[in-house]
């Protein structure tokens, strides 16, 4: 399992067991359970990207990470700057600063990324890293 991983995981978890914490509280005001949810709905895909991507990634794993980072962070900069909920706006802005980490860091993986010396022997890796790649060509031309 790779540190980027490691890390999304545990940030993941974070976010599923505490997502008030994550998301930041403002005096004794505690997140809506809209919001909330919503927040451990996120920790959810944390946890699910970083299975996909512990064992291995290629360099087109690691760029379709940065990019689905990328997208959750403008999706919820716009929210932080649109929504008239005080709550969400506090969760949205807390995960616009994690998905920015996050996406430096993937920037990072790729930049440092080794190919491995053999072919992938584990067929569920062949089939992702096979879908990587057409991501990568469809959507990085």
């Amino acid at each position: 399992m790779n540190w980027l991983a490691l890390t999304r995981a545990g940030f993941g978890v974070a976010v599923l067991v505490a997502p008030d914490e994550v998301a930041g509280h403002v005096g004794d005001r505690d997140l809506s359970n809209g919001t909330r949810t919503a927040m451990r709905i996120l920790g959810g895909r944390l946890l699910a990207e970083s299975a996909v991507c512990a064992l291995r990634p290629t360099r087109c794993v690691l760029k379709m990470e940065a990019v689905v980072d990328v997208i959750h962070g403008v999706t919820m900069g716009g929210v932080a700057v649109l929504s008239r909920n005080d709550s969400r706006r506090r969760a949205a802005g807390a995960n616009v600063a994690t998905a920015t980490a996050f996406t430096v860091a993937d920037v990072i993986a790729v930049r440092r990324h080794e190919p491995p010396s053999a072919p992938e022997s584990i067929t569920v890796l062949q089939w992702r890293n096979t879908l990587a790649e057409r991501l990568c060509q469809w959507l990085l031309r």
